[in-house]
């Protein structure tokens, strides 16, 4: 082990020096420079410079965070439903309830009673029995 610590730190020491000895080669200053008169003549010219909107204030990307944010939530746990399953039998071994069966079609009761009472909806009926 000590051998190989030795020789590790020999190496180590050879490739610094070796770091060291690198040419160094100067190059040409890569700044550009502008015309005042020409800056000058496209602003008063009636162009309009316009900012940059920051990524997180774009209009589609405050459309698709909520989105995003639940398609990963049910991604990451997409392996996790035996044992999420598992967890709740071991708490709540009678699990069993009869309105739970019949509460997957609560939304769609919602939506026809609305419509029923008279509440103007976004979409039509039949766009509405489709989703």
């Amino acid at each position: 082990m000590k051998k190989l610590a030795l020789a590790s730190g020999i190496l180590l020491h050879l490739y610094c020096i070796k770091a060291q000895d690198t040419i160094q080669v100067k190059t040409q200053d890569t700044i550009q420079t502008r015309n005042l008169k020409q800056d000058l003549a496209i602003i008063n010219s009636g162009y309009s410079i316009q900012e940059k909107t920051p990524f997180f204030k774009k209009q589609w990307v405050k459309k698709s965070m909520a989105p995003a944010i639940l398609f990963t939530a049910a991604a990451a746990t997409w392996g996790e439903k035996e044992n999420i399953r598992e967890v709740r039998n071991r708490y709540l071994p009678n699990f069993k309830v009869k309105y739970d069966d019949y509460l997957q079609y609560a939304p769609a009761a919602a939506v026809y009673g609305l419509k029923l009472a008279g509440v103007k909806g976004r979409n039509n009926l039949g766009r509405a029995t489709l989703s």
